[in-house]
């Protein structure tokens, strides 16, 4: 057992080391944010719920359907003696960003499938602190960085900060689900599963959109195979068999449609549906609406104009093209791969999505809230991870020494070039963080 554990360490040794310097540069940038943001900013609140999960915890769980951030800052602050909650919410959520960039290192190696060279470990290290910093190209429009464009990174609400980690795994095992050469094993429904709660009790919004984001996909792929259809309905007990059957012969006499290496069912179904609708029940018990939701075109928009910024609404177009001129000009440039990248077109799907619910609904109880925005912050974030993960791909061989064209050459430096504003605009966006107070934020960049 030793002796394997240390021969699977000294083989991602370079990805270990890479982890590591990840982890301490973010605590290094992001430490000294996050002490000067408890007092503003949702933290307030927050951080007042986190009080009071250690005061009465009972109450407090029957009463606040997204709970994670509150009781990890509790329990920090219980385990280690924490002068004031303030302190243990310093930590948890620098931890958090430094897991998110981690998860992004990770969701980059896994999907880039390149080897562990010098060059490439360091590479994907900086794409993933790029990407941990990354936003739209906003600073044309310098008197509003924020509202009406799709912001990757939201600094003043922890929430979601803690949600993004698991969002991001979710968001890579959901689709192993999908058109594998060899199915995902069952054992994975557990931990799917447990994933999918503890992203729903950080913050519903990721797992709202991506579910019927695969309910899309899925019934896509089954209007592909539409010849299965019909088989299964004149032998009804195929679809018992694609829960029960195990042995690899007689998973082959199934439909294609309900083979677990065509759509993974038992996985998808017991790992990550069932269990989206059992918490998301159990938050409608413990949280409700008082003023309603409905369908209210641009209306949060509009609100933020009079909260806000008379700039909220628009340029609505232009600031979703900002929003997304990295992934876009990944997508047209190198379109003929990109229309059959299932994860990039997922991730493209995810963020029409979110864009619904951003643009379109409305929960009545505290307009200006904008609570189902949030899902496009996650959704675009995903986009850009993705699209970054797909150029590696694409440039693999560049990578490992092959000449590129000139039209090669041509795509690689737009792409990079658009990546680097992106990356400018966030670092713009960090600073911004690091020297002004909320209502200089809001009233005056946002």
């Amino acid at each position: 057992m030793w002796e394997t554990l240390r021969a699977t360490l000294d083989y991602n040794r370079r990805d270990i080391v890479m982890i590591i310097i990840l982890a301490l540069v973010n605590v290094a940038l992001f430490l000294p944010m996050m002490e000067r943001w408890q007092v503003m900013g949702d933290y307030v609140v927050h951080n007042q719920l986190a009080g009071d999960a250690i005061e009465n915890t009972v109450s407090f769980l029957r009463n606040t359907p997204h709970f994670l951030y509150h009781i990890a800052v509790a329990s920090t602050q219980q385990l280690t003696s924490s002068p004031d909650i303030n302190t243990s919410a310093t930590w948890v959520m620098t931890a958090c960003i430094a897991t998110m960039a981690i998860t992004i290192y990770w969701y980059l190696r896994r999907q880039s499938a390149l080897p562990a060279t010098l060059s490439v470990i360091v590479l994907s290290g900086i794409l993933a602190l790029c990407l941990n910093i990354i936003m739209p190209i906003n600073f044309f429009t310098p008197e509003n960085l924020y509202f009406g464009y799709f912001a990757a990174h939201v600094y003043h609400n922890p929430t979601i900060i803690i949600m993004t980690p698991f969002a991001i795994v979710i968001f890579y095992v959901a689709q192993q689900l999908f058109l594998n050469d060899t199915p995902v094993s069952r054992w994975m429904i557990l931990p799917l599963a447990l994933l999918t709660a503890l992203s729903l009790v950080a913050k519903p919004s990721f797992i709202i959109a991506y579910v019927p984001t695969l309910g899309l996909v899925t019934a896509w792929l089954m209007l592909r195979r539409w010849s299965d259809i019909s088989t299964i309905f004149r032998n009804p007990k195929t679809i018992w068999q694609a829960f029960t059957v195990t042995d690899a012969e007689r998973t082959n006499d199934l439909p294609v449609m309900l083979r677990p290496s065509y759509i993974n069912w038992s996985v998808l179904i017991f790992g990550l549906v069932l269990p989206t609708f059992a918490v998301l029940y159990y938050q409608t018990i413990t949280w409700t609406s008082s003023g309603g939701i409905g369908i209210d075109p641009l209306r949060v928009l509009y609100e933020w104009t009079l909260h806000y910024d008379d700039n909220a609404d628009q340029q609505l177009i232009y600031k979703f093209i900002m929003s997304t001129t990295f992934p876009l000009a990944v997508y047209v440039l190198h379109f003929k791969f990109a229309r059959k990248h299932f994860s990039l077109n997922v991730a493209w799907l995810l963020l029409g999505v979110s864009a619904i619910y951003y643009y379109l609904f409305v929960d009545y109880t505290v307009i200006a809230a904008g609570d189902f925005g949030w899902s496009i912050q996650i959704a675009v974030l995903m986009l850009y991870i993705t699209s970054t993960a797909f150029m590696l791909q694409v440039y693999r061989q560049t990578l490992t020494g092959e000449a590129l064209s000139r039209w090669g050459r041509v795509k690689l430096t737009i792409c990079i070039a658009l990546f680097v504003l992106h990356v400018v605009a966030g670092i713009h966006w960090y600073r911004l963080h690091m020297s002004q107070y909320i209502e200089e934020l809001i009233y005056i960049w946002w």
